[in-house]
């Protein structure tokens, strides 16, 4: 227990994931939306494209908040990663990527690009971006992803080097990674736009202020500041070549009903809406739900797999059995979707419906299990629901709790202040706790392996299941995308089968788009590829 407390007040997920609930991105009642309809009549490449955004916004990828919209779409332009973030991924600034037969090393070939001062982009400045992310440890979710790389532990966690030696430059153009396991879709994972790649010159002489005046290696060099205005334009070279946009201003508000009243008016292109019901009914109707898009974060409840309380596994198959899930998420999370697994929906490979069976509402299979465990008596054991103090979260646990107690099971509350709650909930103490989790890439590995693998620092639950973790690390190692995906949803199954934690609700992000904006296609991290953009005059 004491090594899992350790690690655990290391998990990134604690300080980003667990946001979710409270985070500025809006929800909708879209299920899962398509591209707005588009038509190139009428439409340019050129012009500027104007984006809302509440509050500051990072400009730097190691500093970026995956589950904040605004920042992951500013470092998806101004930084370009080793591949495109997508499933298959396809290189970006790499030309190729080739594994060994066991997917243990892989080598990697770079496109002869340049950053936007003009300097090469090359192997060196790759193992700079890689190193510095591992460095902060649990402070950066991507950081954490690169705990698979040989060497990250003495440099990330021990602090007993001073590189990460499973990355090795060959020439200007060409380095290696050596893996401590066999991973076939590390080009997914660099993929995401945490990964954007910097210049390690350009980081090295502004240190902590490089966020303020960040170089790039995308499609839009950051040209400056002029209030609450950062304005980027076309970068030099072939990243700047795409069609699109001339220039993006990123135009900064206080908060996201002040950007969406500035959509209203004219004066951007894009906005978030707030969440309130009226508004994005109000919203649907007169923009319609073209860009709606379901978003890649989670929310669960874990069950704490080393409180002898929930020992037993068919008391906690009962819990799960008796909560309205997708009931209690349409009351409490209207416009949410229902998570129906632990992989969120869009995820390619992702179960249409995981839940079918191990995670059904049942409430008279419930009072079966119990009868079983108590011997038919009264059940003795209370379930503890640990959350934090926000109204919905106070409403999602009374909702819990009704239906718990319809079975019979008696139920305590233990609410914390949420910085609190942060830190006690990944300390091993928790019962029945909230949690929420985001995959920075799309893939099932991103929601199976970090939370569920035995031994992973992000494992909050505790479950240590020796066919989970072969199923998981089988995958991890099955180049096969069909195959891969079927070990995936094994795992899956077994740890919703086992009771390890009950899907609630996965954030969907709402969207508004100006009718002069033709091509836009939202992705599953929020982001949208910008240089596909046509605008009207």
């Amino acid at each position: 227990m004491e090594a899992r407390r350790r690690n655990g007040r290391r998990l990134l997920a604690a300080v980003v994931a667990l946001a979710l609930a409270a985070s500025a991105v809006a929800c909708s009642g879209a299920e899962e939306s398509q591209p707005a309809p588009t038509t190139e009549a009428g439409f340019r490449p050129g012009g500027t494209l104007r984006l809302g955004v509440a509050g500051p916004t990072a400009l730097d990828p190691a500093l970026a908040v995956p589950t904040e919209q605004a920042e992951m779409i500013a470092i998806d332009l101004l930084y370009d990663s080793l591949a495109t973030d997508a499933n298959p991924a396809e290189p970006d600034l790499a030309e190729s990527f080739q594994p060994s037969e066991d997917h243990r090393r892989w080598r990697i070939v770079l496109r002869n690009r340049v950053f936007a001062d003009g300097s090469p982009i090359t192997a060196e400045d790759v193992k700079f971006t890689l190193e510095r992310l591992a460095r902060l440890g649990s402070a950066s979710l991507a950081g954490t992803r690169l705990d698979i790389v040989a060497g990250y532990e003495a440099l990330a966690v021990e602090r007993t080097a001073s590189e990460l030696s499973g990355v090795r430059v060959l020439d200007q153009r060409t380095l290696e990674i050596d893996l401590a396991v066999s991973y076939t879709q590390l080009p997914e994972l660099l993929g995401s736009p945490l990964y954007g790649i910097v210049p390690r010159a350009a980081v090295q002489a502004a240190g902590d202020r490089f966020g303020e005046q960040p170089v790039g290696s995308g499609p839009y060099r950051f040209v400056g500041r002029d209030g609450s205005v950062v304005r980027l334009e076309r970068a030099p070279g072939p990243a700047g070549e795409a069609a699109g946009p001339d220039a993006v201003e990123l135009v900064g508000f206080d908060t996201v009903g002040d950007s969406y009243a500035a959509f209203e008016d004219g004066r951007v292109d894009w906005s978030l809406v707030p969440a309130e019901r009226e508004t994005l009914a109000e919203a649907a109707a007169r923009y319609g739900t073209g860009a709606f898009r379901s978003f890649g974060a989670e929310l669960w409840f874990g069950i704490n797999q080393h409180d002898p309380a929930y020992a037993d596994v068919r008391f906690r198959q009962a819990i799960v059995a008796a909560i309205d899930r997708e009931g209690i998420a349409r009351q409490v999370f209207p416009g949410r979707l229902p998570l129906r697994g632990l992989v969120a929906a869009g995820v390619p490979g992702a179960a249409d419906d995981a839940c079918t069976t191990a995670c059904a509402y049942d409430p008279d299979r419930a009072r079966a299990l119990l009868a079983e465990v108590f011997g038919g008596g009264p059940v003795t054991t209370t379930v503890v629901l640990d959350t934090y103090d926000d109204p919905s979260q106070i409403e999602l646990i009374e909702a819990v709790t009704a239906d718990l107690q319809a079975v019979g099971i008696p139920v305590e509350h233990r609410v914390k202040p949420f910085e609190e709650y942060r830190s006690f909930v990944v300390s091993g103490e928790a019962d029945v706790f909230s949690f929420g989790w985001v995959g920075i890439n799309p893939t099932q590995e991103a929601y199976l392996g970090p939370p569920f693998l035995s031994g992973s620092r992000d494992n909050v639950v505790g479950v240590s299941s020796e066919a989970v973790d072969a199923a998981i690390i089988r995958a991890r190692a099955t180049p096969d995308a069909a195959a891969r995906e079927a070990l995936y949803r094994e795992a899956e199954q077994r740890l919703l089968g086992d009771g390890v934690a009950i899907p609630v609700v996965q954030l969907v992000t709402n969207q508004v788009v100006a009718p002069r904006v033709n091509g836009f296609a939202g992705r599953l991290d929020g982001t949208f590829d910008v240089t596909s953009l046509w605008l009207a005059d």
